[in-house]
C-alpha cells in the first residue's frame, strides 16, 4: 500500500502503510484538484471563503483593539492628550489571572483527573486506553502548555480553538546504542518520532460559516489561514502530494501580512523593501486549508455510499487555485478541531469574555491616570509666569532648590508660579481606584479572586472565604471547558492510535513503564474529564469511601461464612489517589515474616510515626489551627474525615493574605 501522509499541518509527516483494522477506509491520498467536476465546485468554495474573511474584518478590529490593551498601545480609544502618555497594566493582569485560575481548575494536583471507561466492560483494556491517552496528552501534546494559550486566548477575545493531528517524524541523527559486550556506543542513523499533538490555533486565521451554527459539527465550511515555508511546499510539490507549481508559487508571501497585522499594533517598523520578499530560502506562502463537503466521483466513493450525497473533504487553496483536494482523513470525518465560545448570543457563535467587558474602562482608567499625573506633575513642579523685562530680558533657567535668579524688581513682581489645589490628588486617586475596581468587577474578576479586601471583607479570613465563594463561575467554565476542548481532545488521541500506531508503545506512567499494543487500543470507549468535579466533591468523597469501610470491616465475618473476602486494600487504595496522592505501595506495601513478626513491625511503625508527630506538635507555628480553634465547630469534637480540607486552605490563604498585609501597612 502506499503511504499515507498526514498533511495536517503541512509538514511532509509520512505515515506508515495503513493497518489491518484499517484497511476499509475512504482513500484520503489521493489528490482530485485536477477533476474538472471538483474544480468547478472548488470555485465556489473558494469564492465563499473570500466573502466569509472580508465580512469577519469589523470582528477583527475588536480584537485588534482588545490586543493592544495586552501590549500597552494606545490606540482611538484614547481620549485625554496631555503630557503623560501612561498604560495601566490592569487589563493584561486580568487575562493573565483569570487564564491561571481556569487552568488550575482544568488539571488540579492529583494525577487521575480523566477517566476511560469500556463499555463492553473490560477493565483491563480500558487502563490501558487511559494509561496511552494520558501518555500522548502529557508526553508527546503537551497539553498544559498548549491550554495556557488555549485559555488565554479565550479569557481576552471569547472564542478559542486548538487543532489536533498525529505527527510522525524521520530523523537522522546521533543515538546511545549497546554495543559488543555491553559497550556503550553512539550510532548515526534513523530516529522516528512520533505522537499526538495539539496546537492552538490564532482566531484571526480560524474561521466557522455559517455563524449561526452551534458548533464546529454544524458548520458547512470551517478553513484556516496558514503560513506555509516553500520549501515544504517544494518537497511535497516534488512528491506528487500537491499540483499546480505556478499557482503555489503564485501564492501571496506571508511574511507581508504579518508584517503589516504587527504595524497596526505598534510593535515593530516597517520591513526594508526586499528583507524578505523573493527570498526564496526564507520565503512563506499564506494558503488556505478548507474543511468542507462536496459531490465526489464515483470512482473515489466506497461501495454503499450514495453518489448524489457530499461527503467531507479537505482542500487545499492558494488563493483561489487548489493545490490538493482529498477526502478527509479523520476517523470521525469531521474538521480536526476543538471550538470553544463563552457568551455566544444565539444565532453568532463568535462569543466574548473578558477583553470586551473591560475595554471601554481600560481607556477611561489611562485618561483618567494621565489626568492624575498631569496634576501631580503640575503641584511638584508648578507653572511659571515671569516679567522678562524684570528679569533683565533673560527668560529664567529651570527651577530646583537653591536657585538664584537675578531680577531688576521685587521677586513677587518678576516671577509667579501657578500649581492646582492639592485636593485634586486626591480626587484623582480615588477616580482611578474606582475605575479599576469597576474593570475587575465587570470583567468577571472582583477584588476577592485578585486577593484583596473590599467593604465586605473586613479581615483576611473573610477575604479569603469570598474568593473561595467567587471560583464558583469559575468551575462552570471549566465544565464547559472540559466538554467542548478536553473530551473531545482524548477522544481524539485515543483514535489517531487506532488509525495511525503500527508498533508497540512503552508509556512512561507515573513513573512506572507500561507496554501498550494497537490491539489494547480497540474497545468500545466512553471518556469522561472529572477535574471539575475532583475539588468540590473531595470532601464528601472522601468521608462517603470511609464510611463504606467502616461498614465493609463490620460486614467482614458475616461475609467470610457465605464464602466472601472483603480486601479494604481496593478502596484505601481509591481513597488515596482520590485525595491526590502518589506511590500508594510506599504507604501500606506487603511484609514478610510470620504473622507475630508483622505484628511487631506494625508497632514499630506506628511507634516511630507517633513519635515524629509529637515532635511536629511541639514545634511553635508548626502545628495548624484547627476548625474548632477557629469556631467553626462544637469544641472536643474532631473533624471528620475530608470535613476540615476546605477550611485550613481557606486559613492559609488568610494567613498569608494577612502577611502580605503587614508587610505593606495594611
Amino acid at each position: 500500500m502506499a503511504p499515507r501522509d498526514t498533511l495536517h499541518l503541512l509538514n511532509a509527516e509520512a505515515i506508515p502503510e495503513i493497518p489491518p483494522q484499517m484497511s476499509q477506509l475512504p482513500d484520503a491520498t489521493t489528490n482530485m484538484a485536477q477533476d474538472p467536476d471538483i474544480l468547478a465546485q472548488v470555485r465556489d468554495v473558494a469564492a465563499a471563503v473570500s466573502q466569509i474573511r472580508a465580512a469577519r474584518q469589523p470582528l477583527h478590529r475588536l480584537w485588534e483593539r482588545i490586543d493592544r490593551m495586552e501590549d500597552l498601545v494606545h490606540d482611538e480609544t484614547r481620549r485625554y492628550l496631555g503630557r503623560h502618555e501612561s498604560y495601566l497594566p490592569i487589563a493584561t493582569s486580568l487575562f493573565q489571572q483569570r487564564s491561571a485560575t481556569i487552568r488550575k481548575g482544568l488539571f488540579p494536583s492529583a494525577d487521575e483527573y480523566f477517566d476511560v471507561v469500556d463499555k463492553g466492560g473490560n477493565g483491563e483494556k480500558a487502563k490501558a486506553v487511559k494509561a496511552y491517552v494520558k501518555w500522548e496528552l502529557e508526553s508527546n501534546a503537551k497539553i498544559r502548555l498548549q491550554a495556557e494559550q488555549m485559555t488565554t486566548q479565550m479569557v481576552k477575545f471569547g472564542p478559542t480553538v486548538w487543532k489536533r493531528h498525529y505527527s510522525r517524524k524521520v530523523l537522522y541523527q546521533v543515538s546511545p546504542v549497546m554495543g559488543v559486550g555491553g559497550v556503550p556506543q553512539l550510532q548515526y542513523g534513523p530516529v522516528s518520532q512520533e505522537g499526538f499533538q495539539v496546537t492552538t490555533i490564532s482566531l484571526y486565521n480560524f474561521y466557522i460559516w455559517p455563524t449561526t451554527a452551534r458548533g464546529i459539527k454544524d458548520a458547512t465550511i470551517v478553513f484556516e489561514d496558514m503560513e506555509v515555508p516553500w520549501s515544504t511546499l517544494q518537497y511535497m510539490l516534488r512528491k506528487g502530494i500537491l499540483v499546480n507549481e505556478t499557482a503555489a508559487r503564485s501564492a501571496p508571501e506571508s511574511a507581508e501580512y504579518m508584517a503589516g497585522k504587527q504595524i497596526a499594533h505598534g510593535e515593530v517598523t516597517p520591513p526594508q523593501q526586499g528583507s524578505l520578499v523573493g527570498n526564496e530560502f526564507a520565503q512563506t506562502k499564506a494558503l488556505t486549508q478548507v474543511w468542507t463537503r462536496l459531490f465526489l466521483p464515483l470512482s473515489r466513493l466506497l461501495k454503499g455510499e450514495d453518489p448524489d450525497c457530499q461527503y467531507p473533504v479537505r482542500i487545499l487553496l492558494a488563493g483561489s487555485d487548489p493545490l490538493s483536494v482529498t477526502r478527509n482523513p479523520e476517523l470521525s470525518q469531521e474538521p480536526p478541531y476543538d471550538f470553544f465560545s463563552p457568551n455566544a448570543k444565539p444565532g453568532f457563535i463568535y462569543g466574548y469574555d473578558t477583553g470586551k467587558m473591560a475595554q471601554a474602562l481600560q481607556a477611561n482608567t489611562n485618561d483618567a491616570f494621565n489626568m492624575w499625573l498631569d496634576v501631580a506633575g503640575l503641584c511638584l513642579s508648578p507653572v511659571t509666569v515671569g516679567d522678562i523685562n524684570l528679569l533683565g530680558g533673560h527668560p529664567p533657567p529651570p527651577l530646583y532648590p537653591g536657585l538664584f535668579i537675578p531680577t531688576f524688581g521685587p521677586p513677587s513682581q518678576a516671577l509667579e508660579m501657578f500649581r492646582p489645589p492639592y485636593q485634586m490628588l486626591d480626587y484623582g486617586a480615588q477616580l482611578v481606584n474606582g475605575l479599576r475596581r469597576m474593570e475587575e468587577d465587570l470583567a468577571q474578576q472582583p477584588a476577592q479572586m485578585q486577593g484583596s479586601t473590599s467593604n465586605q471583607a473586613k479581615t483576611a479570613t473573610q477575604a479569603q472565604i469570598l474568593q473561595k465563594n467567587m471560583a464558583i463561575p469559575m468551575s462552570v467554565r471549566v465544565e464547559d471547558l472540559e466538554q467542548a476542548m478536553l473530551i473531545p481532545t482524548m477522544q481524539a488521541a485515543w483514535l489517531a492510535g487506532i488509525q495511525y500506531r503500527d508498533r508497540n508503545v512503552m508509556a512512561l506512567v507515573a513513573n512506572q513503564p507500561i507496554q501498550i499494543t494497537p490491539a489494547d487500543l480497540l474497545i468500545d470507549a466512553a471518556m469522561t474529564w472529572k477535574a471539575s468535579q475532583m475539588h468540590i466533591n473531595q470532601a464528601q468523597r472522601a468521608q462517603a469511601s470511609m464510611q463504606m469501610l467502616d461498614i465493609a470491616m463490620k460486614l467482614a465475618p458475616v461475609l467470610a461464612q457465605q464464602g466472601v473476602i472483603v480486601d479494604p486494600l481496593v478502596l484505601l487504595e481509591r481513597i488515596w489517589y482520590d485525595q491526590g496522592y502518589n506511590n500508594f505501595d510506599s504507604f501500606i506495601r506487603r511484609a514478610t515474616g510470620s504473622p507475630a513478626d508483622v505484628m511487631q513491625m506494625q508497632a514499630n511503625a506506628l511507634a516511630a510515626g507517633n513519635q515524629a508527630a509529637q515532635q511536629r506538635g511541639s514545634k511553635a507555628g508548626n502545628r495548624p489551627r484547627s476548625a474548632v480553634e477557629q469556631g467553626g465547630g462544637e469544641r472536643g469534637m474532631p473533624a471528620a474525615s475530608g470535613e476540615a480540607e476546605d477550611f485550613m486552605e481557606v486559613r492559609q490563604g488568610a494567613d498569608a493574605l494577612a502577611a502580605q498585609y503587614g508587610n505593606l501597612g495594611g
